[in-house]
């Protein structure tokens, strides 16, 4: 598709409320352009306020030292890595090897030009590379490792590198207001830490603190004026508000507080389901958000300040999702869009993302959320349902494509499902790979047939216009739900209702020993082509026995009633930025009805 054609499509998108918004964000930022053309550092004043935001918040975390009471000292040339700074890059990509390369293509030798960020075209730059990877380092998690480490003297040099190097609204860190937000609270959080161990006398880490509050109250000043609406009032808009009102706690800016507290009131009414579930169709982006709320909850709390009641339920219930997509430690059943963010590195590191919120949640709620061990569970207004014996686990996803005009992370997965025996993948998702590049293969891995479902005469569940965006969408709707199991139903672009059935039974060999089976019954409003698929996880064999019968692994049979089964050689991504080849079994048929059953060994 054409940019112009994209374009089009996306305008299609908008009321005329939100086109109004749009052109009036793009004076604002033909005035910022001018405003900032001569290159300034973000780590000294750049708006009316800033100092005196500055000044409140050494002043409460500093008390006793003269705000102003900062000396200039000449920062030392530390530029080797220190124990603890590394952070985890994306796409298998060492920190080592992009240490403070700050505008590093990433896929490419290409490296982003320094040019106003308003005019920097990020998006399907196949000559460069894929944004996201570079965001990865310029959120600077980094920073708060070092503090916690002690490390001054070496956050003192990358910070003020990345300032010369980055300044304001110039190149590739300044292109989205989400990545401006998630950089502030990573510089708020190494200022907090740096504080908390600071000995009197000590000028070279009383300077880089007043630094790195100075860059915070900078951004926060520009995210106040850049909160991303209509049909971008997604993730983004919360982790935006996020960081304003922690900014405003620490700052002492109560209307900023209060302002942002009433958008996250909002938005957990808008964008969460009552039974606990974010609405964009994507367990990350689930945990991004919750992240984002339980770090202002922790901030309320420091500052005694009461926690909304409706956040206390909403948080309980996306805790208990993200327990509920447990298949095992350190392995999760994720549907959806996952580029592997996480906005706090405190005391986490890179352990796993969702283990880590669980654990954040624990902290700030005093309530422990634990996997349920058998049952299923079944989240009605969430659209998602698990199924669990002792040996398997199944992950159903029955919900809408996704969330808002533009469903922004959905893929073409309704009424697929997941596959886990003994916590091992057997049957799993695509995965996601890169957002801004490659465009032909991000439509192919968000497409029906790369998902554990049914394609029906051909056609996708819902039309794809551009790696964010989505035309004509699929319907769909849980049935009825049975103690072993359940029953949706979805009408894609092909017009045919297709429902789907899965009852997970316990099963017994001989020697007793438990054998769980999975029996899934497709049926459509009409006879039609249909094609189911079946993505075997990477390392599975799959073989073929005749016609209507196939084997994963040593682990798992796949017996049809109807159709042929062929194989087809495909690559997914099992982590953002990577690719791993795989099987998927295919079961080729027409007819208005089918069953297959899958059958642990």
């Amino acid at each position: 598709m054409s940019k112009i054609g994209w374009y089009l499509n996306r305008l299609k998108a908008m009321s005329p409320g939100e086109v109004m918004w749009r052109l009036g964000q793009k004076r604002l930022q033909r005035s910022e352009t001018a405003r900032f053309a001569d290159k300034q550092p973000v780590n000294k004043p750049l708006y009316d306020g800033v100092e005196e935001m500055v000044n409140a918040a050494m002043s409460r975390l500093l008390p006793g030292v003269d705000p102003a009471d900062v000396t200039y000292v000449t920062i030392p040339q530390v530029r080797e890595i220190v124990d603890g700074e590394a952070v985890r890059l994306l796409g298998g990509y060492r920190y080592e090897d992009f240490v403070d390369d700050w505008h590093a293509g990433f896929n490419t030798a290409s490296r982003w030009p320094l040019v106003p960020s308003y005019s920097l075209d990020y998006k399907q730059r196949d000559d460069i590379g894929d944004a996201r990877l570079n965001w990865e380092l310029n959120r600077h998690r980094q920073f708060v490792r070092l503090a916690v480490a002690g490390k001054t003297p070496r956050l003192a040099w990358l910070l003020d590198n990345w300032a010369a190097e980055n300044p304001m609204l110039w190149g590739i860190s300044w292109t989205s207001p989400m990545e401006i937000a998630l950089r502030s609270m990573s510089w708020m959080s190494a200022a907090k830490i740096l504080a908390a161990g600071y000995t009197p006398g000590d000028a070279l880490t009383l300077m880089t603190i007043r630094r790195l509050l100075t860059g915070a109250a900078n951004m926060t000043q520009y995210l106040v004026r850049h909160e991303s609406g209509f049909s971008s009032a997604n993730n983004h808009l919360i982790v935006e508000v996020a960081a304003v009102a922690i900014a405003g706690l620490l700052f002492g800016r109560e209307d900023y507080v209060a302002d942002s507290l009433r958008v996250l009131d909002r938005e957990l009414h808008r964008q969460v389901s009552a039974d606990g579930v974010d609405l964009e169709s994507s367990l990350h982006y689930h945990g991004f958000v919750m992240e984002a709320y339980l770090l202002v909850w922790q901030a309320l709390v420091e500052a005694d300040r009461d926690v909304p009641r409706l956040w206390r339920e909403r948080l309980a219930g996306m805790a208990r999702f993200v327990a509920a997509s447990r298949a095992a430690d350190g392995v999760w059943c994720v549907f959806g869009d996952d580029d592997e963010a996480r906005i706090s590195d405190l005391g986490y590191g890179d352990s796993d993302y969702f283990d880590s919120l669980l654990r954040l949640y624990t902290e700030v709620s005093g309530e422990r959320i634990e996997t349920p061990a058998s049952g299923r569970l079944t989240f009605a207004g969430g659209g998602y349902s698990f199924l669990r014996t002792p040996r398997m686990m199944v992950g159903v996803d029955h919900a809408p494509l996704g969330f808002g005009a533009i469903a922004a992370h959905a893929h073409n997965d309704i009424l697929s499902f997941q596959l886990f025996i003994d916590g091992r993948p057997v049957l799993v998702d695509s995965g996601t790979y890169l957002y801004h590049i490659e465009r032909a293969r991000r439509d192919q891995l968000r497409s029906t047939a790369m998902h554990n479902t049914v394609t029906v005469n051909g056609k996708e569940q819902a039309q794809i216009l551009g790696p964010f965006l989505w035309g004509r969408k699929a319907t769909g709707r849980l049935a009825a739900t049975a103690d072993n199991g359940l029953t949706a139903t979805v009408t894609g672009l092909s017009g045919i209702e297709h429902t789907r059935r899965w009852e997970l039974s316990e099963g017994e060999r001989e020697t007793r020993e438990s054998c769980p089976t999975l029996k899934i019954t497709d049926s459509f409003s009409s006879e039609c082509d249909w094609v189911a698929t079946f993505i075997a996880a990477p390392g599975l064999s799959v073989n073929v026995i005749g016609d209507r019968e196939v084997m994963v692994g040593d682990i798992l049979l796949i017996v049809t009633a109807e159709g042929c089964i062929s194989v087809d050689p495909v690559e997914i991504a099992p982590a953002y930025g990577i690719l791993a080849d795989t099987f998927a079994v295919r079961i080729v048929g027409k007819s208005r009805q089918n069953s297959v059953t899958l059958q642990s060994l």
